[in-house]
């Protein structure tokens, strides 16, 4: 759960960055390049885009498998609350 506190606080401080600057395009830009990076970092560490021989061989270390998972969930957890911040300041200028 820090992770998504870590993730709140980034996107609060963007928020307040771009009411400081005004301009609610960026602030747009901003938060979903801050949210996509660790979203696909989670992907890669979660193993999204292998074929399934290499998915199969990929469960077959426990620890490691627990240990990618870990950082898999920690990203995504950190990435998310800029990508919906994102979505909400969308489609509220627009």
């Amino acid at each position: 759960m820090r992770f998504l506190g870590i993730g709140i606080m980034v996107s609060l401080a963007t928020l307040i960055i771009s009411w400081l600057v005004g301009n609610p395009e960026i602030i747009v830009n901003a938060l979903l390049i801050i949210g996509l990076i660790p979203m696909a970092f989670s992907a890669l560490f979660a193993g999204v885009f292998v074929s399934g021989d290499r998915m199969r061989g990929n469960y077959s270390g426990e620890d490691d498998f627990r240990k990618r998972m870990d950082i898999s969930t920690k990203l995504f957890l950190l990435g998310l609350p800029s990508l919906l911040t994102a979505f909400a300041v969308y489609f509220i200028i627009k």
